[in-house]
């Protein structure tokens, strides 16, 4: 880790004068070492991964860990290396939700998370002609034969087909009075992500549309944000009935299973998503969302607020 990491280890190695206490498992000193390798809490982390990839990973250093890929096919290799990465990832991001923001975290939530980090990268891992069997690309839980089927099955990840394996029509529709129906996307490009959102009403009058970068770094923040934001911009419109519609499934899903959301937005998150006791939630790729009496968390920065519909704005300047 170069001894970069602001752990209580690398803080007191910079000056400052401070008791050290690792916040997951509050028995040793807070080390890069101890949270990454030698913690209780990354021992269950580095286990699941063993169980996943039928391995025996040397989990005493990040060389050990990048060391046990070399036995994989193309393709494990790569969602191994994901696994690997996304890990940590949610080691440090545990480490940091507890310790800044006084969250509770269980390994379950956490293995949630890396189950969902490495589904999305799977998605943009390049094919390749590995002899993974047809069944493990197409089919989850039937008898795997070979390592790469099993692992492709424990994850429910499907190898990236070459070319596409059929087109599903997608028809907008428009939401039942009085409820008006926001359509929410977003996305990262070349490091910089963004996130918008259009609404209509039940006439398929537009009424607006918001679009505003994002200091993210995973397609999840963004699509999770986007809800978030477009419920935000609604409230403060006085909307109080509004249909949210997404194309990312895993940001649905969130609003029931709160461990999906990211730990560094999942405060923002709960002043709106409610649990299935409060409302009953549609079944898909919509879901309906009730404002709550009070919004507490931090504010978004600078959302551009459309007025007219994009195409006739892009007239307008010429476009």
């Amino acid at each position: 880790m170069l001894r970069k990491m602001p752990t209580d280890e690398n803080l007191r190695a910079r000056g400052c004068v401070i008791v050290s206490m690792s916040p997951i498992c509050r028995r040793y000193n807070d080390s890069s070492e101890h949270l990454f390798f030698q913690c209780s809490f990354a021992l269950t982390i580095w286990n699941w991964v063993n169980s996943i990839f039928e391995t025996q990973l040397d989990h005493s250093s990040l060389e050990g860990l990048l060391l046990g890929c070399n036995s994989f096919t193309a393709f494990i290799k790569e969602l191994f290396l994901a696994c690997i990465i996304h890990s940590l990832h949610t080691l440090w991001m545990a480490r940091n939700g507890i310790l800044f923001n006084n969250v509770k975290i269980n390994s379950q939530a956490a293995i949630t998370k890396i189950r969902t980090a490495i589904a999305l990268s799977a998605s943009s891992i390049t094919n390749t002609t590995d002899s993974i069997s047809a069944s493990a690309t197409a089919n989850f839980g039937f008898v795997a034969d070979t390592v790469d089927d099993r692992v492709l099955n424990r994850l429910q990840v499907a190898q990236c087909p070459v070319r596409p394996s059929g087109y599903v029509l997608v028809s907008w529709k428009a939401s039942s009075a009085p409820w008006l129906k926001a359509n929410t996307d977003g996305s990262i490009r070349n490091s910089v992500a963004a996130c918008g959102a259009i609404f209509r009403d039940y006439t398929c009058g537009f009424l607006g549309g918001f679009s505003c970068r994002l200091h993210v770094s995973s397609v999840l923040h963004t699509e999770i944000l986007a809800i978030i934001i477009a419920i935000e911009q609604a409230h403060q419109r006085g909307w109080l009935h509004v249909w949210i519609e997404s194309d990312s499934q895993i940001a649905i899903q969130a609003s029931k299973d709160h461990s999906i959301v990211p730990w560094d937005i999942r405060n923002r998150a709960e002043g709106i998503y409610i649990s299935e006791e409060e409302e009953k939630f549609e079944v898909g790729d919509k879901v309906k969302l009730k404002f709550p009496s009070m919004l507490y968390y931090e504010r978004p920065t600078r959302i551009k607020w459309l007025v007219e519909k994009p195409r006739e704005k892009m007239a307008n300047l010429g476009g």
